[in-house]
Formats: structure tokens, C-alpha cells, sequence
């Protein structure tokens, strides 16, 4: 039958490569180069497989309820702090809210030096507002504040997301610029 298989050595860009490789009873080589090539397509093929396509965002059961929208977010000065102030979102939940806080997040304004104008802020938490002040609100006249100590001359933009009872986040809220 045939004659054992005696690897090939071949160098490819000063690298030197043997590789043989046995197929049921016939002997089979490959080259170093056609085992690099199919290598290759095998991990890109993996990688488009795994990589997906859209917008990656935490995983969310189907029946979850995701917490409300605010939008009508606003930034008024007080001194030399900034007083930010919602009303508490419309659900269609009853009395039971699907959200348990709201956190808030600030970013340079569109005025600050070094910010390019059409680049997405980098927005950083600074603070939460929890369910007792939620619950405050719910009992007066609806509407929920945020007080925050700025720079004055300093342009700022903020932004709030409702939180919900699994610690998920809403989407943004409108986006309001202010200079103290």
C-alpha cells in the first residue's frame, strides 16, 4: 500500500513550518500555508458568528416593564447651584410605579472648551434620587428635584434615567445645558 508519511518542510517568510497530516488510509499533506489559510477562515467565521450585529444592551426578560421616559427635565440656577426638576413620569401601572429611583448624570456642556460639538457627551453619575423622595412627590404636587454645587462659568448638560425594581435603567431623559 503506501509508503509511510515523511513531513515536508517549507519556509515561509523566515519561518519554517512541517505538517502532515493522515486521512484514513491514503496519505495527505498540506501545506503549512493551506493549514494557516483554512485556520484563518475558520476564527473569521467564528468571530462574525459570535460578534452579532446593533446596539449591545443588557439582556431583558420579554415580560419586563421597562421603567418610563422623562422628558420634560429641566435646569434652572439657584446661587451658584443647579436645580434640576421633573415631574414623576405617567404609567399605566395604577399606584404601583415601575421604577424605585431615578439616577442622574452630568457632562460638560456644549460651551466647555476642548468639546467637540457634534461628539456624544460622556455623561458620569453624580447622584440619585431614591423612592422616598418619589413617594414625597407622589403625595404633593409631582414633581421631583435634584440640587447639585457647580463652578460658576462652567457650562454643564444633564441627563436622568428612571430606574427600576431589578436595578434596570430607562432611557435617557431630554438633555438640558445650563452655565451657573
Amino acid at each position: 500500500m503506501g509508503s509511510a508519511a515523511t513531513p515536508r518542510q517549507q519556509w515561509y517568510g523566515g519561518t519554517s513550518a512541517t505538517l502532515s497530516l493522515n486521512m484514513s488510509t491514503k496519505n495527505k499533506r498540506i501545506s503549512a500555508f493551506g493549514a494557516l489559510a483554512l485556520g484563518t477562515i475558520g476564527i473569521a467565521v467564528l468571530c462574525l458568528a459570535l460578534a452579532g450585529c446593533g446596539l449591545k444592551t443588557p439582556l431583558r426578560p420579554p415580560n419586563a416593564v421597562e421603567p418610563p421616559v422623562v422628558d420634560n427635565l429641566k435646569a434652572t440656577r439657584q446661587g451658584e447651584n443647579v436645580v434640576l426638576s421633573w415631574s414623576l413620569p405617567a404609567t399605566q401601572e395604577g399606584p404601583k410605579r415601575p421604577y424605585r429611583g431615578f439616577n442622574i448624570y452630568q457632562a460638560p456642556g456644549k460651551d466647555t472648551p476642548g468639546v467637540c460639538a457634534g461628539c456624544s457627551p460622556a455623561f458620569k453619575k453624580i447622584g440619585t434620587v431614591d423612592q422616598a423622595a418619589i413617594d414625597r412627590a407622589a403625595t404633593g404636587d409631582g414633581m421631583l428635584e435634584f440640587h447639585w454645587a457647580a463652578e460658576p462659568g462652567r457650562s454643564y448638560r444633564f441627563m436622568i434615567r428612571a430606574m427600576g425594581d431589578d436595578d434596570r435603567e430607562g432611557r435617557d431623559s431630554n438633555a438640558v445645558d445650563i452655565t451657573p
